[in-house]
């Protein structure tokens, strides 16, 4: 029970500390482009490959953000992010002789972005972030068999993002930045540059 009691004062007075530390400049504008890892689509197409004549291809997503420091512990900001899923197989069938389909997944988001900031040190910026806004993600299915049949799915409009991060300034104003969580990727990083 003392051992508890221990750590949790230990935690409580690192917090106590940590809470009179440097956070973000108000004011401060920050642009960001990134690459994510650790996506739900391209974890589905990977399945696909025990399929002959397996193909594949994925883009992204990829990553554009802007964000302006309210105060030194509230961002607001924009994200855009963007990709695209394509899988396909063929072979050969005695009837009609050929047979092939394919699997394409677009989507992208525009999304109003809240980041809130942990106390933090010199060139270093922990954060929690939202986002709300449009997203737009459309399935399309083909198949030939000598015929074509193709069908299109598109999602709700609705949007959504949370995640955790930091941005890690090597100069004063360039660094990159990491994130974990709810979004197109479950981890993304990239660079960043605030002016």
């Amino acid at each position: 029970m003392k051992l508890k009691l221990y750590f949790l004062l230990i935690v409580v007075l690192l917090w106590f500390k940590a809470s009179f530390a440097q956070t973000k400049s108000a004011g401060l504008n920050s642009f960001s482009i990134g690459y994510g890892l650790g996506t739900w689509g391209g974890s589905v197409i990977i399945i696909g490959e025990l399929e002959p004549n397996y193909t594949r291809a994925i883009t992204g997503p990829v990553y554009l953000k802007y964000e302006k420091a309210i105060s030194g512990k509230i961002g607001f900001g924009v994200n855009f992010s963007y990709a695209d899923y394509e899988m396909g197989y063929s072979y050969y069938d005695p009837y009609p002789d050929y047979y092939s389909k394919s699997d394409t997944y677009s989507t992208f988001s525009v999304l109003a972005r809240f980041n809130m900031y942990f106390p933090s040190s010199e060139g270093f910026e922990p954060y929690v972030g939202v986002g709300l806004g449009y997203r737009y993600a459309k399935m399309t299915y083909e198949t030939g068999r000598g015929y074509l049949n193709s069908y299109t799915i598109i999602d709700s409009p609705m949007g959504f993002e949370a995640s955790i991060g930091t941005r890690i300034y090597f100069t004063d104003n360039f660094g990159m930045y990491v994130e974990f969580g709810a979004a197109k990727s479950l981890l993304q990083t990239g660079l960043t540059y605030k002016f």
